[in-house]
């Protein structure tokens, strides 16, 4: 994992067999702005670490394939997020979702 850690982890939940959504919460940035998508609930990456070990979240990798091969968060899936759109079925409706986006 090694640097990797500090890389922003934001969460979505996509589906959740319960049918809810992601919580909104903007968080107000180092300028003063709030964060893009305000809507999206944000995780920490102690969070999403524990909650990926423990089987509640499924890391899903949506940087180009050639960041994810310069290196990822172990068990991380990859899935560029140009590529979403096409696949997202491929990931499981009842799992909760944590994107790695930079």
């Amino acid at each position: 994992m090694g640097s990797l850690l500090v890389l922003l982890v934001v969460g979505i939940v996509l589906a959740r067999s319960s049918g809810t959504g992601a919580r909104a919460g903007a968080a107000p940035t180092s300028g003063g702005t709030s964060i893009p998508y305000p809507e999206v609930l944000r995780v920490s990456v102690d969070e999403a670490k524990a909650r990926h070990d423990a089987g509640e979240a499924l890391l899903v990798d949506v940087r180009s394939e050639e960041d994810f091969r310069r290196g990822h968060i172990p068990g991380a899936i990859s899935l560029p997020l140009a590529e979403l759109e096409d696949r997202y079925r491929e990931l499981p409706r009842d799992a909760e979702i944590i994107t790695i986006c930079t």
